[in-house]
Parts: C-alpha cells; sequence; structure tokens
C-alpha cells in the first residue's frame, strides 16, 4: 500500500476514536435560554443574565450546538443536557397532542 493509503487508515481511526470520546455537555440557564435573572431575595434562580427576558431562547444557540456535535461526522452526536430543574425541562420537551 502506498503512504497516503496509510495516512487515510490512520486518519479515519484516530477520527473515529476521538469521536467515540466525544461528548457535548450543557446546561440551560444562561447557556441555551436566559434567565431573565430572577431572583428570590438575593438568590438568583438559574442565572444572572438580564439581557433577554426570562425564557427566551438565545439566538443561534441550536445552530451551534448542532455545529458542535457534527463536527466530523455526517450525523449529530448525542447532546447531553444537565439541569437542576429536570421536572420543567422534561415539560417542555414533552411532545403534545397534535405535535409534528
Amino acid at each position: 500500500m502506498s503512504a497516503s493509503i496509510w495516512d487515510n487508515q490512520a486518519k479515519t481511526k484516530h477520527n473515529a476514536l476521538n469521536r467515540s470520546f466525544t461528548q457535548v455537555i450543557t446546561d440551560i440557564d444562561d447557556t441555551l435560554k436566559s434567565s431573565g435573572g430572577l431572583k428570590l431575595g438575593d438568590v438568583a434562580l438559574g442565572g444572572i443574565d438580564t439581557q433577554y427576558t426570562r425564557g427566551l431562547i438565545y439566538p443561534g444557540v441550536f445552530t451551534f450546538m448542532y455545529e458542535l456535535t457534527s463536527y466530523s461526522s455526517s450525523h449529530p452526536m448525542n447532546l447531553a443536557v444537565l439541569t437542576a430543574r429536570a421536572e420543567e425541562f422534561k415539560a417542555a420537551l414533552e411532545l403534545k397532542e397534535g405535535s409534528k
């Protein structure tokens, strides 16, 4: 085999190994959507961002996450979402009757 074929095989194996150990993890508040800086007394509930209204999804965030998860493949990797308020997140993602 020529050196270029060996190089291509090595690169393919390297990319497959790196891809299998890569995981994109994100939070929700002030990462995917604005917390609005809501406070209870002096305690911030979820974050401190007051630039956008509470619950507004940041412009371009889903495109950015898609690009992060598909950097070296034709299909995106799984995206892990961490949050302290899992029940709220579940309700937001739940498919409703009549959803497409």
